[in-house]
């Protein structure tokens, strides 16, 4: 593990564990009892993970403490940053996300600023709230998310 102070746990749909830690993310893959790391490295301003989340097509999201959000893809091992949205642009409204929920094919994004965000991968596509400062998302059985 990259850092004793662990702030979230993931289990994949591989039944892989992912450590959101004040210092990126550990990743443990339990067929094979390998780690590998993310985040840590010097080039990353902010290294404390909060959430995470896990799309249709396997590919994990983290969100943290001031620098928005990352896409994994566990079988490459690539990594690339979601956009953080700009007067004229769309992208995650937020740099400091708490909570990631998927809710069928969307991801929704909310955090202490910006507004909630949902994000659909399949057609990349942002839509925004203006619900703001937002610490954990749950959805209930007729579709409304908490």
């Amino acid at each position: 593990m990259n850092s004793n102070h662990v702030n979230t746990i993931f289990q994949d749909s591989k039944g892989n564990l992912w450590f959101g830690t004040n210092n990126g993310v550990s990743y443990y893959q339990v067929n094979t009892n390998q780690w590998s790391h993310y985040l840590c490295e010097q080039a990353y301003d902010s290294r404390v993970v909060l959430a995470f989340a896990e799309d249709n097509q396997g590919c994990i999201y983290i969100g943290g403490y001031g620098f928005g959000v990352y896409c994994i893809q566990p079988n490459t091992g690539n990594i690339h940053k979601l956009p953080k949205r700009t007067k004229g642009t769309n992208g995650i409204a937020s740099d400091y996300i708490y909570t990631i929920h998927r809710d069928g094919e969307n991801l929704w994004f909310g955090g202490i600023e910006g507004e909630l965000t949902c994000f659909s991968p399949q057609t990349d596509k942002y839509t925004y709230y203006t619900n703001e400062c937002i610490g954990d998302m749950n959805s209930i059985p007729d579709e409304t998310l908490l």
